[in-house]
């Protein structure tokens, strides 16, 4: 793509140099054939993301995973597993697994996939969720990182729930 930008703008703007003889308004189309070679040469290809951060455009049942920095009571860190799923080019690295539990008396539904434990369901989306995975269910994780105030790669997920089977 970069280079069609730079071929199509000098193929331009030599033809609108040439035209310039004939009509000083073909200047335009010289300023417009350098804008291409410009665009060209800053043209950058969109990054190829992942299945696990290329969240669907209208998700209806997304929600945010609390608990994304602790550590495992296995000692695993879910920032690595987080790290790993988004680094993958395996679209099943994205499934998660939801389990309900009980913390504190309440209701609760921790999030993981085959790597190992990546956090919980917020505790406020929690009775929004349980009906959503009564029956057959499929989860996805969605990662995307960013940088703290100490330039520190932090690693962050959501989780669309998709039921199957028409209930909710």
């Amino acid at each position: 793509m970069k280079a069609l930008f730079i071929i199509l703008g000098s193929v331009l703007t030599v033809m609108c140099l040439l035209l310039t003889i004939v009509n000083p308004l073909a200047l335009v189309g010289v300023a417009f054939g350098v804008f291409l070679i410009v665009y060209g040469k800053k043209y950058k290809k969109p990054e190829n993301r992942n299945a696990a951060s290329q969240a669907p455009e209208q998700a209806v049942n997304m929600f945010a995973v609390a608990g994304v920095t602790f550590k495992n009571d296995d000692g695993s860190s879910r920032q690595y597993i987080l790290k790993k799923i988004e680094q993958s080019d395996d679209y099943s690295d994205s499934t998660a697994y939801l389990e309900k539990y009980t913390y504190e008396g309440n209701p609760a539904i921790s999030v993981s996939t085959v790597y190992g434990c990546v956090g919980n369901i917020r505790h406020n989306d929690v009775k929004t969720v349980l009906p959503l995975i009564e029956g057959d269910y499929i989860a996805r994780i969605y990662v995307e990182h960013f940088e703290d105030e100490n330039d520190k790669t932090i690693y962050r997920a959501d989780v669309n729930i998709t039921p199957l089977g028409g209930k909710v």
